[in-house]
């Protein structure tokens, strides 16, 4: 079958759809980059119809794709991700501009297809608007109530490190996969705040919670994951939503229960935890019919504390274990000065922060390098917005790429080697670096940084007091390149916690 054009004859109708399709593309091309009564829209990558940049993409570690794309078209550009065109910011100069200088601007969260079609709503994490503020300013003060950035915390977190150091120590240096194991620990801080108990580590139904989250938070961001967000047609192949949503079903049951629990043995005017509070307030304004303490809600928020308190913690402890056998004169080094200021059988506090210098500068270096969550969770813009000669409208997809911060090499020495001394000055002393951003910045930082930096340091030095950590016997330590998600952890390894 063929076309006519008139006196050249028949032309393939391959040539004909070749024609349509570049003209379709460059007129798509000059509609996104067109200047506006507003301003212009920022330019980025020539696009394909459909399936815009992702033929160009590393679906496998995309943040570097968009770091290159950054070379050419400069710190504020476009993409376009199947049916949807994002806006990348790059290096900590564009980034802090539009996340604390513009902060209301930027701090909306887009709608992905895949949170919509598994019902992800509410909550901290993923909600826009007045209701998400309250619940937010809510939970930083419950949060802050029950210990959080106090001495009690530092106890409870204390109690799990030793639970964590018994569990290891009854290995006895048998070899072992750490996932689970750190999951565990950390998990159980935020348990024991969120849900007033603890687990223990073998507790079928805790290791099932924790086996789903950890399926989420590192399927979220993968491949499959990226395409059905780009194409929610993808949802006809019924994977990853079928897993990704059975799992989120079966995580909220389990706390509607433990709310159910919860609510049958309240007494008002002594709350035990987070879940204590929120019902209390929940009936105080019972009377609203806009109040955002609902049981809805309160379940968001129960699931976005347990991801966003654990995984992360969790993921870069991982990390700390597999680079201090990477690294082993690093080891060493930590655990020397360990010694010479705690000794062996002193447990360190937060108040020995101080006193660790070297410790601490490795701890900062590990999240630099691990660079735990690269390109930061969505945001959007709440409003029309001019930024650096660009006109983004209100709903625009935003991609805070912090990746490109924690690697940015303008701020940093040696932005892509493990190299602790980013964080010390000329006489060992701790360096202040305004780059060190690894929980984001502005409306959206994580709501648990002070919990998770008190959590990192005394996990961290309380292992590497008592143990030393060496690759499992005959196995070989998988190389530095990471297994991408939402967060972005270590290939699986074993290795043997020795004692000291």
């Amino acid at each position: 079958m063929a076309e006519f054009l008139p006196g050249y004859g028949p032309v393939p109708v391959g040539t004909v759809l070749l024609i349509a399709g570049s003209i379709l593309m460059i007129f798509l091309r000059r509609l996104l980059t067109k200047k506006s009564n507003h301003g212009i829209f920022p330019p980025g990558p020539r696009r394909w119809p459909f399936v815009g940049n992702l033929l160009q993409m590393d679906l496998a570690a995309p943040y570097n794709t968009l770091q290159e794309f950054a070379g050419q078209y400069g710190p504020v550009y476009s993409v376009q991700l199947g049916g949807t065109t994002a806006v990348v910011l790059v290096g900590y100069d564009v980034i802090h501009e539009a996340l604390v200088g513009h902060a209301d601007e930027f701090a909306a969260r887009p709608i992905l297809a895949l949170a919509k079609d598994t019902d992800v709503i509410g909550g901290v994490v993923f909600h826009t608007g007045d209701h998400q503020r309250i619940l937010r300013r809510f939970s930083l003060t419950t949060l802050k109530n029950h210990g959080m950035g106090k001495f009690t915390m530092d106890e409870r977190i204390s109690e799990e490190v030793s639970c964590l150091i018994k569990r290891l120590t009854d290995m006895e240096g048998s070899p072992f996969e750490p996932t689970f194991v750190l999951s565990s620990a950390v998990s159980n801080v935020i348990c024991a705040t969120v849900l007033g108990k603890r687990f223990e580590y073998e507790d079928a139904t805790f290791l099932d919670l924790l086996g789903r989250i950890n399926f989420n938070v590192r399927e979220t961001g993968g491949p499959a994951a990226q395409l059905y967000n780009a194409f929610p047609i993808f949802r006809l192949l019924r994977q990853p939503y079928e897993v990704f949503s059975d799992n989120i079903k079966n995580v909220r049951k389990y706390i509607d229960k433990a709310i159910d629990e919860h609510r049958s043995s309240l007494v008002t005017t002594d709350p035990q935890d987070y879940i204590d509070s929120f019902l209390i307030q929940q009936a105080k304004e019972a009377s609203n019919p806009d109040s955002p303490f609902t049981d809805l809600q309160l379940n968001a928020c129960i699931a976005n504390l347990f991801a966003a308190g654990s995984e992360t913690t969790a993921t870069t402890l991982c990390w700390a274990l597999l680079l201090m056998m990477k690294f082993t004169d690093v080891q060493e080094c930590v655990q020397r000065e360990i010694d010479d200021t705690l000794g062996r059988d002193l447990p360190p506090t937060l108040s020995d922060r101080h006193r660790l210098p070297y410790t601490v500068a490795v701890i900062n270096e590990i999240q630099r390098f691990g660079n735990i969550v690269p390109m930061n969770l969505p945001h959007a813009t709440s409003t029309d917005v001019h930024f650096r000669g660009y006109f983004l409208p209100k709903g625009t997809f935003i991609i805070p790429l912090l990746s490109s911060i924690l690697r940015d090499k303008a701020q940093w020495e040696k932005p892509y080697e493990f190299y602790p001394k980013h964080f010390l000055d000329n006489n060992g002393c701790l360096r202040k670096r305004d780059a060190f951003l690894p929980f984001s910045l502005g409306r959206r930082a994580c709501l648990g940084e002070s919990l998770a930096r008190s959590e990192l340091f005394l996990f961290f030095t309380a292992l590497l007091q008592r143990f030393t950590f060496k690759p499992a016997l005959g196995s070989t330590l998988p190389d530095l390149t990471p297994c991408f998600g939402i967060t972005i952890g270590p290939k699986p390894y074993k290795l043997c916690a020795v004692i000291r």
